[in-house]
């Protein structure tokens, strides 16, 4: 249903409607869009779920801890003041696999993936090291979807604007 929404919003020029349909196509099967979109429309849409599926790999690479330990006090500001043991915190893996989870319903939902970094932050409080990691997701994360161009970077006009 969307995806004729959103021909019917760039045959017709509404970009208001095209920018709020468009994000609501990248979880249909490219068969049914190639069915139901033009040529030109198809190539767009394809560049357009391309990048969120790059988006998916890189919020799943990137939830990677730099380095962790368990005992030590480490500052949220990431200094180690005693000795340093790499094993992996016991807080982190489930916040991951929750963030994880609240984005891996869809392709489309990996645009709110900071939203959810930050809503289950909760989940690692206490580890300095993991309080500390999960900034750094955050952040990579909000940089990520704003370094692809445009202010507000799901936009399907200026998406397909900056295509050239």
């Amino acid at each position: 249903m969307s995806s004729t929404v959103l021909q019917y919003a760039v045959r017709h020029g509404y970009t208001d409607l095209a920018d709020e349909a468009a994000p609501r196509t990248i979880d249909e099967d490219a068969a049914q869009a190639f069915a139901c979109f033009d040529p030109t429309l198809f190539v767009h849409w394809l560049l357009f779920r391309e990048r969120q599926l790059r988006r998916f790999f890189l919020l799943t690479v990137d939830c990677t801890p730099y380095q962790h330990n368990i005992g030590d006090v480490v500052p949220v500001d990431g200094f180690i003041d005693e000795p340093y043991d790499d094993t992996e915190c016991d807080l982190w893996l489930p916040y991951v696999g929750t963030v994880l989870e609240e984005v891996n319903g869809s392709l489309s939902m990996t645009m709110g993936a900071s939203k959810a970094i930050d809503k289950h932050r909760h989940l690692v409080k206490g580890c300095g090291q993991c309080e500390h990691d999960s900034e750094s997701w955050y952040d990579h994360a909000c940089l990520t979807y704003t370094s692809w161009g445009s202010r507000h970077p799901d936009a399907w006009t200026d998406f397909v604007k900056s295509l050239g």
